[in-house]
């Protein structure tokens, strides 16, 4: 399920950041958790103990804050009074609701240190999803392989197991999320050509995003362009639903459909 939710700036000239994962993050985490014991306890499995949210719950994933006409100046995006919409979505139907409710009850939201109005809250109509689907990236894909060191080894477009880590990835996420094991399940990930030989191949992003806790930096690769999932349809509906990848919490992997490939 996928809620649109369109802002109107409380300023005529605001600056954000430019990273804004964590923040996006923390705000959908805020609201969720200060709503209501049913979201807390029946929902989402809030340990209150920790306060936070249990892994399992931990199932959805949001766009980059669309600003249009904005000006990147530095590590700062300045933008003037305009609808600036957001996107989040998640297989876990209850949790849209009550992010939809929590976030219809405020008058404002910060998002950093700048103050928003509500303008629209809609949850947009659901998506036949069939296999092969071809997708663009409403936010960076982001993949791991396995590794015996301590530090995350991230992996790349050109690698030739990039399928095989991203089946393992999305088998595990759907077993945390669902409970069901799809053992056997695979996809297959193509990039557009098209796109790649446009860019001259240059579809990799490295993502700094600040910690607004301790403001250190967590450096992240990930890959952005259209793409072909071919495979298992479970996998391919729960990528499109909760995210393609890791860290699709973090506000990585989020995918809008474009149909069946040409």
């Amino acid at each position: 399920m996928r809620l649109k939710i369109i802002f109107l700036p409380m300023q005529r000239k605001f600056v954000l950041p430019i990273n804004l994962n964590a923040f996006i993050r923390s705000l959908i985490r805020e609201h969720i958790t200060e709503f209501g014991s049913l979201c807390e306890e029946q929902v989402y499995g809030i340990d209150k103990s920790r306060g936070k949210f249990n892994e399992e719950f931990d199932c959805y994933t949001f766009s980059q804050l669309h600003i249009p006409h904005r000006q990147i100046k530095g590590d700062q995006i300045v933008g003037e009074q305009c609808e600036v919409s957001l996107f989040v979505s998640s297989p876990n139907e209850p949790f849209i609701y009550c992010l939809m409710q929590a976030l219809s009850e405020l008058d404002k939201v910060m998002i950093a240190d700048t103050p928003f109005s509500l303008s629209e809250l809609e949850i947009l109509p659901p998506l036949t999803i069939v296999s092969p689907a071809f997708f663009s990236c409403m936010s960076p894909i982001v993949v791991t392989h396995p590794s015996d060191f301590e530090y995350i080894q991230f992996a790349l477009p050109q690698d030739y197991d990039l399928s095989k880590y991203l089946s393992e990835i999305m088998r595990l996420r759907y077993e945390d999320c669902t409970g069901v094991a799809l053992p056997e399940a695979e996809i297959q990930l193509q990039f557009d050509a098209n796109y790649v030989l446009k860019r001259g191949g240059k579809i990799t992003k490295l993502i700094n995003i600040p910690n607004p806790e301790n403001g250190a930096n967590l450096r992240v690769k990930g890959f952005l362009a259209p793409i072909i999932l071919s495979g298992d349809e479970k996998l391919i509906r729960f990528a499109f639903d909760s995210g393609l990848g890791v860290m699709t919490s973090d506000g990585f992997g989020m995918l809008e459909s474009l149909g069946a490939p040409v």
